[in-house]
């Protein structure tokens, strides 16, 4: 009889496991934060620097870095 009832819950244990990971997926992408930044890196004349080096620091400790092109847009 045990074993009956074992048999008799594992398809309602599995509906809960399948929904207990979609909402772990879910959540987790939620919680990725995406974002893009756009400036221009120039001198004190105006002009454009082209090579500079660009770091931003993120609030978790994140550094990204780059470089700017020679690109310049009017």
């Amino acid at each position: 009889m045990r074993r009956d009832l074992i048999h008799a819950s594992r398809p309602i244990a599995m509906k809960h496991i399948y929904w207990l990971l979609l909402i772990l997926l879910l959540s987790s992408s939620a919680l990725a934060q995406t974002g893009s930044l756009r400036g221009q890196v120039t001198d004190q004349n105006g002009g454009g620097v082209p090579g500079a080096k660009v770091t931003v620091n993120g609030p978790s400790g994140l550094v990204k870095t780059t470089n700017t092109t020679a690109r310049l847009v009017s």
